[in-house]
């Protein structure tokens, strides 16, 4: 039996950051990251259904959902059954997707509609959530303020920080390959006084020249560099492949930028290393409610 038609659904694109400099305080809504990333899809979906769905929900981020429903009910006294929602995850937590912070701003814009707040509002609280549980710190700000490539100028929440969008190229494709994965927490651990010196020096540059070649080369160099990621042996060797004009890798993922005529050739090359290519889209869509009925 197929599940019910849902009622409204609201969907997030992903984001993978390649450069990234953490900001602490005191105040969750000022705690965040500067730094750079490109958004994609397919999006996360959280939807409300009419009845109970028959299918059961995905595991990776329920326990940020079930918490961000939990502050949804303290800040505005409104109840979230969450046995009404169910969430949508295409891509794997873990890898560096920001699948959390998708999930969260899909799932803050379908509790908003319920609890008739704004969804300003609710992106408010997915950050702090983020925040709190340390599963991110700049990853609600691009999504919820830019498209495509987004350099994060200033920190904090979608409120509070700021952000430039940077438009690719006509024809660009993006592969991702993925190994095993890796919890934010270790990786903010691993970021040491060298990375953060030279995402300073890089985001500067990016700040004065923010364009699509600069967003390749940076990134590239500090995943060299700072190697928070899984693929040292790998990122140079791919770079050299014809066709490949950028390379970078955060946690468990590796992107890689090409134009659409060496798509191909490429994914089929990743698959002969014995990885399962995925080919991505950038995206240009804001967060969205949208409705069945």
């Amino acid at each position: 039996m197929k599940p019910p038609y849902p009622s409204y659904c609201a969907s997030a694109p992903h984001h993978v950051t390649s450069i990234w400099k953490p900001y602490y305080t005191n105040d969750v809504y000022l705690t965040g990251s500067k730094g750079i990333g490109v958004l994609l899809d397919p999006p996360t979906r959280v939807c409300k259904y009419k009845a109970p769905p028959i299918i059961g929900k995905d595991a990776g981020s329920i326990e940020l959902v079930v918490n961000l429903a939990k502050r949804f009910e303290e800040k505005h006294g409104c109840y979230i059954p969450l046995t009404d929602f169910y969430v949508f995850n295409p891509l794997p937590p873990g890898k560096g997707y920001a699948v959390s912070a998708s999930t969260l701003i899909a799932a803050s814009m379908v509790f908003s509609y319920e609890c008739k707040i704004p969804f300003e509002e609710g992106f408010e609280h997915a950050h702090a959530i983020e925040v709190q549980h340390k599963s991110g710190l700049g990853d609600v700000l691009a999504i919820t303020k830019g498209y495509s490539i987004v350099l994060r100028t200033k920190p904090g929440s979608p409120r509070n920080g700021e952000t430039i969008s940077i438009p690719v190229p006509m024809g660009t494709s993006v592969v991702a390959i993925e190994r095993e994965g890796q919890h934010t927490t270790e990786l903010l651990a691993s970021y040491d006084k060298d990375a953060s010196i030279l995402a300073t020096r890089f985001l500067e540059v990016l700040q004065k020249h923010p364009n699509y070649q600069n967003f390749l080369r940076y990134s590239h160099e500090f995943s060299l560099a700072a190697g928070l990621h899984r693929f040292n042996d790998l990122i140079q060797k791919v770079k050299s492949w014809e066709g490949v004009v950028g390379v970078y890798a955060k946690k468990a993922v590796m992107m890689i930028f090409t134009q659409n005529i060496h798509l191909r050739r490429i994914v089929r090359l990743l698959a002969e290393m014995g990885f399962e290519p995925r080919v991505l889209e950038i995206s240009y869509k804001p967060p969205t409610l949208f409705s069945y009925r």
